[in-house]
């Protein structure tokens, strides 16, 4: 089944930016990745959360500017009890977009979840500044 999910995908190629349209390689991508996380082999826990992990960064390579996919693999990283790993999605993810207001929301929800109220409210003034009203 992982064949036939992964077929037609590319990874080798230059990313490129979001158009504002569905992308069909982010459904394919979604796919693979629930497959994945479904666990079919049955690995354990670490193995299973590398295996996951690989498979965001392959679909990274070609979707690196769609902050659905940066959100995805954040929201993955925290459900695995993993909130640093998840806030160094979450800055990666802002270095990819840095014009992306979802991940700057994103950024600094997560900080604030986490009690870290100073940081998330450098994120709203970085923001406030770069996009005044």
């Amino acid at each position: 089944e992982r064949k036939s999910l992964l077929q037609g995908l590319s990874y080798g190629e230059l990313p490129e930016p979001s158009s504002g349209s569905r992308n069909p390689a982010l459904a394919k991508w979604k796919a693979v990745l629930e497959y994945e996380k479904s666990n079919p082999e049955r690995v354990g826990d670490s193995a299973l959360k590398k295996r996951v992990r690989h498979i965001y960064t392959k679909a990274l390579s070609s979707l690196f500017f769609y902050p659905e996919m940066w959100y995805d693999f954040a929201q993955y990283e925290m459900h695995s009890n993993d909130p640093i790993s998840s806030n160094s999605v979450l800055e990666r993810s802002l270095l990819a977009l840095p014009d992306s207001l979802m991940m700057h929301f994103a950024v600094a929800d997560s900080l604030e979840q986490q009690g870290r109220l100073d940081k998330a409210r450098e994120v709203y003034s970085k923001l406030e500044k770069k996009h005044p009203c």
